[in-house]
């Protein structure tokens, strides 16, 4: 290909730190889209850090006004793309915006969905941003059924493409030796609050230990604001030696909590949840998982872990699913060797289409 018909490629998204799901997807996107024929600009709109302040804020408008700066600068005559993914909750503003100048200075777009709060049900204001985008905008969907639900909600046929999460996930190397503890391990890896299952995975624990199960419970990730913090001295004062935090966690001690756990109990009610990662990391490593039905969490599962109903019952329903865990050794090695054939399977699929996800970026 000459240089005349190479593509221009703005990619606008939030890269690490700090590290989530939509952080690591983002990434592996401008990594995969380097080895192609295109021109590439890369914009990180991350505000550095989780919590939010007027400096936060700050850096996501900085980063979403120099992305249209580079978008209005970009004056090939070859094709252009602008790949950005969509922003959950007040942040869809910075998508009408970009798309906004997208269409002004001829950019097709590629739209990366990683919420479920527009999918599973209709959202006006997505419906709108549907619109501006145009007819040449590709969605990429996380999954079959996300992208079954955006046609049905927006008319969408035909303009999405599917690219699952899984293949973002190294598959690690068994390990051949099994860590010795009295009690079963149970694990929670997440940015912890309450939406991402931390009380209800403390009360979890705490209510199998009451009806005699030797569990204990290791919970990983920042804690995330003061009630995170006090929700955490309250378990400590009943669980004690029970109890285990750990605190953010770098590569290598990720990789260790998922060899020293042996459930992973992933309880969250987040309302953006769509496709976390954190779920695909505990199957690679054999873990069986036990979560709820929040967005396309059942999708991912399959077959295999416990998906458990948000409702009144949840805590209760936690509970019960943990005490078979805790009673059944051979459920337990039964389960380990699902949860790794399960991430085997999703993430062979996950390459092919993330492959053909960076080829139509690079050439539409």
């Amino acid at each position: 290909m000459s240089e005349a018909e190479k593509s221009s490629v703005v990619v606008v998204g939030a890269l690490p730190p700090p590290m989530h799901g939509q952080a690591a997807v983002n990434a592996a996107v401008a990594e995969g889209l380097k080895c192609l024929p295109a021109y590439l600009s890369i914009i990180d709109t991350s505000p550095g850090k989780a919590k939010k302040s007027i400096a936060y804020h700050f850096r996501r408008i900085s980063g979403v006004l120099r992305a249209a700066v580079a978008l209005a600068k970009c004056n090939h005559r070859h094709a252009k793309t602008l790949y950005m993914p969509f922003q959950a909750g007040h942040g869809i503003v910075y998508n009408l915006f970009l798309a906004l100048v997208a269409r002004l200075t001829g950019f097709a777009i590629v739209l990366h969905h990683h919420s479920s709060a527009h999918t599973l049900r209709r959202l006006p204001m997505f419906a709108l941003l549907a619109r501006l985008c145009g007819q040449r905008t590709t969605h990429v969907a996380l999954s079959d059924q996300m992208a079954r639900d955006m046609e049905q909600h927006y008319g969408l046929t035909g303009r999405t493409l599917v690219s699952g999460n899984a293949c973002h996930i190294p598959s690690p190397p068994l390990s051949e030796t099994v860590p010795i503890c009295d009690d079963l391990v149970v694990g929670l890896l997440a940015n912890l609050n309450s939406e991402k299952g931390l009380q209800l995975a403390i009360d979890t624990v705490i209510d199998a230990r009451e009806k005699g199960a030797k569990a204990k419970l290791v919970l990983a990730g920042p804690l995330m604001g003061t009630a995170s913090e006090e929700c955490v001295a309250r378990a400590f004062s009943i669980l004690g030696e029970a109890l285990e935090v750990w605190g953010p966690v770098d590569k290598a001690k990720k990789d260790h909590f998922f060899r020293y756990v042996q459930v992973f109990l992933f309880p969250t009610t987040y309302r953006y949840e769509a496709q976390p990662l954190v779920i695909y990391e505990a199957l690679s490593y054999g873990l069986p998982v036990i979560s709820t039905n929040a967005g396309y969490i059942p999708e991912m599962l399959g077959r295999t872990g416990t998906i458990v109903q948000i409702d009144r019952e949840i805590r209760n329903r936690l509970t019960r699913e943990l005490l078979r865990y805790c009673n059944d050794l051979d459920l337990l090695v039964r389960a380990a060797i699902e949860s790794r054939r399960e991430f085997e399977r999703a993430a062979e699929i996950s390459r092919t289409e993330f492959a053909e996800l960076c080829a139509v970026i690079a050439a539409n």
